[in-house]
């Protein structure tokens, strides 16, 4: 860890591209550079450089991930929660299956923020409100729908030629090993075609051991939520139940966005997907 020149017990997130002092976000100084605002050297006033935060020590990257559990709770992650529960709630009971996709293309927008929010260090869940128009909700639904599709057709192409044998199971496996990284990639890129599996394979073989860790996380938290879900569903029905498994769903689904932020976070420099600042 790099530490704030004047905070030593603060990891720096920015360095000074002349004279290398090293800050935290609290101290470097915001100028006006053209039309763009950038963070600033306190000491010599030069442009600053966003710190690459790769964690060598797998078990840091560990304890670091399985941090994302306590993400939806932290600061006003519970209101974020609730209303994103009784919206998702609101949307099936009133429209239906219309009213399920769009909440499905609104979670598919607001994951990208929480992958690219995290990846830059932030702690607490974004604003619903940073989604405002109908609009918004399409390149993130196509990027979503694109990356589930590079991640499982092989398997169902296998299926149709094979049936349930031993290659589809491993071409499901397979894709289930592969989504997250491609999703991670499409997210942090804005493109689906980022769910190439050159980009893909290359950028897990650069991760390592982590991405092992961070997929048994993943695999946990969609066993917890199925769990969870069908406990709910055992014990209740009626809109009441609905809005308890959307809760859970949501809780889920934003650990597991989070997870993937992290790893960005933690190997940022080994993917070396942006140049700096370019991000």
């Amino acid at each position: 860890m790099t530490p704030c020149g004047k905070h030593p017990e603060i990891p720096a997130t920015w360095q000074c591209g002349d004279c290398h002092s090293c800050f935290c976000d609290e101290c470097v100084e915001m100028k006006q550079f053209g039309r763009n605002r950038v963070q600033a050297c306190t000491c010599c006033g030069y442009i600053c450089e966003p710190i690459s935060r790769d964690l060598a020590d797998e078990g840091e990257v560990e304890t670091t991930l399985f941090t994302a559990f306590s993400y939806p709770l932290q600061g006003m992650g519970w209101a974020t929660l609730a209303g994103g529960t009784i919206g998702l709630t609101v949307l099936g009971f009133l429209l239906g299956p219309i009213g399920a996709g769009l909440g499905w293309a609104l979670l598919a927008a607001y994951s990208v923020q929480i992958v690219r929010e995290s990846a830059d260090g932030k702690d607490e869940l974004p604003d619903w409100g940073d989604i405002t128009h109908l609009g918004d909700l399409a390149p993130p639904t196509v990027m979503a729908v694109g990356t589930v599709a590079a991640s499982y057709l092989p398997a169902f192409l296998v299926y149709g030629a094979t049936g349930s044998g031993l290659a589809f199971w491993a071409a499901l496996i397979g894709g289930t090993v592969y989504a997250p990284m491609a999703w991670l990639a499409v997210a942090m890129h804005g493109s689906v075609f980022l769910a190439n599996p050159v980009t893909v394979i290359t950028s897990i073989s650069r991760v390592g051991g982590a991405y092992g860790i961070a997929c048994g996380i993943l695999l946990l938290v969609a066993c917890a939520f199925l769990l969870s879900v069908g406990v709910v569903g055992a014990l209740s029905t009626g809109i009441a139940a609905g809005a308890v498994a959307n809760a859970i769903m949501l809780y889920f689904f934003f650990v597991e966005n989070r997870v993937l932020g992290l790893l960005y976070l933690s190997h940022e420099r080994a993917l070396g997907w942006f140049s700096a600042g370019k991000r």
